[in-house]
């Protein structure tokens, strides 16, 4: 995966990760995240390589599917260019994408 695929796929995780099933975010988590190879996550879950493969991109197409639904990701970009083209305090700025990622 790219890496821009892969930031846009991690900020997805971060807002709809909950909504996954606990195996689902494990595998996420560890492939993404904890950039664990698909062996390594397959070992440390007792499933096989093609299992893990399946799961991440099941994972990845459900996430897709609640930004497509619910276009949260897209709306906390739009609201986080705003912020920076009107030169915000920074930290002022991040307590609002906080309180939205909430």
């Amino acid at each position: 995966m790219d890496f821009e695929k892969n930031v846009y796929v991690v900020s997805l995780f971060d807002l709809y990760g909950a909504l996954l099933t606990s195996k689902q975010r494990q595998c996420l988590q560890d492939y993404l995240v904890n950039d664990l190879t698909l062996s390594e996550i397959s070992q440390n879950l007792g499933i096989t390589r093609q299992a893990v493969n399946c799961n991440i991109k099941e994972s990845i197409r459900i996430l897709q599917h609640f930004e497509d639904a619910l276009h949260l990701a897209s709306k906390l970009n739009s609201v986080a260019n705003v912020l920076s083209d009107n030169r915000v305090d920074q930290s002022v700025a991040y307590k609002i994408l906080d309180i939205l990622k909430e």
